[in-house]
């Protein structure tokens, strides 16, 4: 949560704080943002989502998360205790003649702007962080560029997990 112009402070809500601390302690847990996804929402568990309207200013809305929501959380810097700027950026094409610009495009690490690390007191260490995102970047399977390191996807036992041995009648 952000207070003031340059401070950045954990929520003061304690159930906000204890949903947050749920996410990261699941993912050490399962190793994946799906089963983590999956298992809040199997479980019941609403994370908090700020709402900003105008009448009210900021509050707390508590939702079944998303993939999205569980991903941004476990993704952000700002969750290890760290500023970042320039995360993503845009790329500009020309298809059909005519000017295209995607924004939000992702960035490598290597390639932010701006990291400055332990800031602030975050949910978990800088190395656990980075740690989270080595596991979630061998989780994708043909994503951008990743590089395949997951689940075993060919060879001699690839359909082992479908046979079902069925007892014998005499």
């Amino acid at each position: 949560m952000k207070t003031g112009h340059d401070r950045i402070e954990k929520d003061p809500d304690q159930q906000v704080q204890g949903a947050l601390r749920i996410v990261f302690a699941k993912f050490a847990e399962l190793q994946s943002v799906r089963q983590v996804h999956v298992w809040l929402r199997e479980e019941g568990i609403a994370l908090p989502t700020a709402c900003h309207s105008t009448a009210e200013g900021r509050s707390v809305v508590w939702r079944l998360p998303l993939y999205n929501t569980v991903h941004n959380i476990l993704t952000n810097p700002v969750y290890g205790g760290a500023y970042a700027f320039g995360r993503t950026t845009s790329k500009i094409s020309v298809e059909e003649g005519r000017k295209r610009v995607k924004r939000g495009v992702r960035r490598p690490l290597a390639e932010w702007d701006v990291l400055l690390k332990d800031q602030h007191d975050g949910y978990i260490s800088w190395v656990e962080f980075e740690r989270n995102q080595q596991v979630i970047a061998n989780n994708a399977t043909g994503k951008g560029s990743a590089v395949a390191r997951g689940a075993v996807r060919r060879g001699e036992l690839l359909l082992a997990g479908l046979l079902r041995l069925w007892p014998l009648r005499s």
